[in-house]
């Protein structure tokens, strides 16, 4: 089977910035360091792992969110991710917003910069690569046979993992 790997974002990513602006609009001063965040640029982490390790496809998580990778997927397959802890400014942001799961994960990058698609095989080689490299990744989910393109959660899971 095939596997997603998540790379961190740095923050917002340059995305969102119209709900953000609302939502941080009676303490802007205080988030402004975390909003003014370079984005995090991923050309050198693909560049060294590509020489290692068979890549299928990457998504660059930008406004849209987890929906990027829906892009990369080939026709008949699905995603099932597998839950994550999210930075603090996105709990902010959900909570602040009122915004459900589907709404903030398909809005912001929540934490994800970068997910790469590759054949599970490959993942205890990129394991490796990205510890000698001091990347930092998690297991995103993974690959299924399926009708439609689509991305499934557990949101309860998703919640629960945020406390």
């Amino acid at each position: 089977g095939d596997v997603l790997v998540a790379f961190p974002s740095s923050g917002f990513h340059s995305n969102g910035y119209s709900l953000l602006r609302k939502v941080f609009a009676d303490d802007l001063e205080s988030w402004q360091e975390e909003l003014l965040k370079p984005t995090r640029l991923y050309h050198s982490l693909i560049a060294d792992l590509r020489k290692n390790i068979e890549i299928h496809a990457l998504a660059h998580i930008t406004g849209g969110g987890m929906d990027n990778i829906l892009r990369v997927l080939p026709e008949g397959h699905a995603v099932e991710l597998q839950a994550w802890r999210l930075p603090n400014p996105f709990l902010e942001v959900k909570k602040r917003a009122e915004m459900s799961w589907p709404s903030l994960l398909t809005t912001l990058n929540c934490g994800v910069g970068l997910v790469m698609y590759l054949k599970s095989a490959e993942f205890a080689k990129l394991t490796h690569l990205c510890q000698q490299k001091n990347y930092e990744f998690w297991p995103l989910g993974k690959v299924v046979k399926a009708p439609q393109k689509v991305w499934q959660l557990n949101f309860s899971e998703m919640e629960e993992l945020q406390k």
